[in-house]
């Protein structure tokens, strides 16, 4: 759904980086003062001041595919875009509950570059939505540059998913 316009994203979030530090921006925890995620910080709830990105987001296709899957009117209440460097660390595993507190919750994740394990794919954890809330610890602060993660039962699968942009 998003393959054609993932080169227009990328343009488009490039530009609003380089135009200067935005509304939630965070480049994760500081005890790693030379990772370039401090450069490149994360993006917050651009549809509240972005209105490609409002559109993008609530497009009828994507809004129809989210409400099959849970059975409900989905109402957005997060967007979030993360920049991933050269050298920059990722994100622990985490469950997005542990922040984002609507019941049902769906999360949707695009991909604007090729992700591969080579530099750094997604991770998912195959019906973790069965293990419920699950607690956290700390997070090895030297790969992640969140401090905290969840703590992952022994018997789950991780899977990395290799994915192409629009994915």
């Amino acid at each position: 759904m998003f393959e054609p316009l993932a080169g227009s994203m990328i343009e488009h979030y490039m530009k609003m980086r380089a135009e200067g530090s935005k509304p939630g921006d965070t480049g994760g925890t500081m005890d790693v003062p030379n990772d370039p995620n401090h450069e490149f910080p994360r993006m917050i709830n651009m549809h509240d001041w972005d209105q490609s990105t409002q559109y993008w987001s609530t497009a009828s296709e994507l809004i129809h595919i989210a409400g099959e899957l849970i059975n409900d009117k989905p109402v957005l209440c997060q967007t979030m875009l993360y920049f991933k460097p050269p050298g920059g660390r990722g994100q622990a595993l985490h469950q997005d509950q542990q922040y984002i507190t609507t019941d049902p919750l769906i999360g949707v994740w695009v991909a604007l570059d090729k992700s591969d394990q080579s530099v750094g794919q997604m991770i998912v954890i195959p019906k973790s939505h069965q293990y419920g809330l699950l607690e956290v610890e700390p997070a090895d602060t030297s790969i992640s540059f969140t401090n905290v993660q969840s703590v992952i039962p022994q018997d789950a699968e991780q899977v990395g998913l290799d994915m192409e942009p629009g994915d």
